[in-house]
């Protein structure tokens, strides 16, 4: 396959990027001197609504820019961000990239609204394969429950083409400033899109078991992107805890037992959104 997407594309192979995911085919290649980037895998819907949904991102600021592809194989032909150094190891520059929650999700059309999945969609589908609370997270039927109500307002409006997964490894420092990468293109809300943000990586400012230091973050990551976007506070802290319990039990429902974070964050985080809730 590659060997004939670099005769119709016009590249070379230069090297291949270490994804973390066998599922994943990344490529560094060249076309005459402009550097790009190739990128393939097993073919499955999230592969799908992120080729296009790169396609509808072409020329928007902020986000990958968007070369070639063939949708129905699931290839696509992307910039290389250079270079290309992720927020999470730069995480003393996380106020210079609030504003892209502002600026990547674009009004959903017709299509993209027929095409991509809602995030409604997705909580529906997990919690309604959950069954029982993992002994690691015996409140978890709580979270659950905390988590349905509150999407309840976060999700009265799904009129956005969003990301669906911008936190701290997605996000690229380029040339002309930090840029968004590897969507997973989902219709859902303005704060929706703040979610995967608000709740990772937090392991890598504070031990996760502190309590206090846990819940300072998460109101400082609330505060610091409700500002800058002109987004209710409240609305983003319980975005944050939505897609923690979303995430959580994806693992759950796939027989993992609830990781370091969802263990220790969720508890301190359900105090923050309970008055919301009621």
């Amino acid at each position: 396959m590659i060997e004939t997407y670099a005769a119709r594309w016009e590249f070379e192979v230069t090297a291949a990027v270490e994804t973390g995911w066998p599922t994943n085919v990344i490529l560094r290649v060249k076309r005459g001197d402009t550097p790009l980037i190739f990128k393939t895998g097993m073919p499955n819907p999230e592969l799908f609504t992120e080729i296009y949904t790169l396609a509808r991102w072409r020329g928007r600021p902020g986000c990958v820019g968007y070369v070639e592809a063939d949708e129905a194989v699931g290839v696509v032909l992307l910039e290389q961000v250079e270079p290309g150094t992720m927020l999470r190891s730069a995480a003393d520059r996380t106020d210079e990239v609030i504003t892209l929650f502002h600026d990547v999700p674009l009004k959903a059309s017709d299509e993209d609204i027929e095409r991509l999945p809602k995030y409604a969609q997705w909580l529906s589908g997990a919690f309604e394969r959950y069954t029982t609370a993992p002994a690691a997270l015996p409140a978890f039927n709580e979270y659950i429950d905390t988590a349905n109500r509150l999407s309840g307002n976060l999700l009265a409006v799904q009129d956005l083409l969003i990301h669906g997964d911008l936190h701290h490894e997605n996000i690229l420092l380029g040339e002309s400033g930090w840029i968004a990468i590897d969507p997973k293109g989902v219709i859902g809300s303005a704060e929706i899109e703040t979610g995967r943000f608000m709740h990772n990586f937090i392991g890598d400012e504070t031990d996760l078991t502190d309590g206090a230091a846990v819940r300072d973050i998460l109101l400082s990551r609330a505060r610091m992107i409700s500002q800058a976007n002109q987004l209710d506070e409240g609305a983003v802290l319980a975005a944050g805890f939505v897609d923690l319990v979303l995430g959580t039990t994806w693992f759950i429902n796939d027989g993992d037992e609830p990781n370091a974070a969802s263990r220790n964050i969720l508890p301190v985080y359900l105090p923050l959104v309970a008055d919301q809730a009621r």
